[in-house]
C-alpha cells in the first residue's frame, strides 16, 4: 500500500476534494487520470475516501497540476477556487 508523505496542508488532498473538482469540470475519472498522466486505478483509489487520498506526493503534484492547467485550485481545508476563464 502506498503511503502519503505530507509536509503540510498543501501536500494533502482528500478524495472529496478530487471528486468535487472533477465533477465541477464534468470530467470522468478517466479524464482526470489522462490529464494528470496517472493510471486510472490511482485516481479511483484516491477518490475512494472522503479523507486524505492515499497517493504519493508526486501523484498529488500531478493531480494538482491537471486542475491548475484549467483554472481550478484545490486549496487547503476542502475549498475549491475556480478562476474565471475570461
Amino acid at each position: 500500500m502506498l503511503q502519503t508523505t505530507s509536509t503540510g496542508p498543501a501536500d494533502v488532498l482528500t478524495g472529496r476534494q478530487l471528486r468535487e473538482a472533477r465533477d465541477k469540470l464534468g470530467w470522468l475519472p478517466s479524464e482526470l487520470a489522462r490529464r494528470a498522466g496517472l493510471a486510472l486505478s490511482i485516481v479511483r483509489r484516491a477518490e475512494a475516501t472522503d479523507g486524505e487520498a492515499v497517493v504519493t506526493t508526486a501523484q498529488i503534484a500531478a493531480l494538482r497540476l491537471a486542475f491548475t492547467k484549467v483554472g481550478v485550485d484545490i486549496a487547503s481545508e476542502d475549498r475549491l477556487m475556480i478562476e474565471d476563464q475570461e
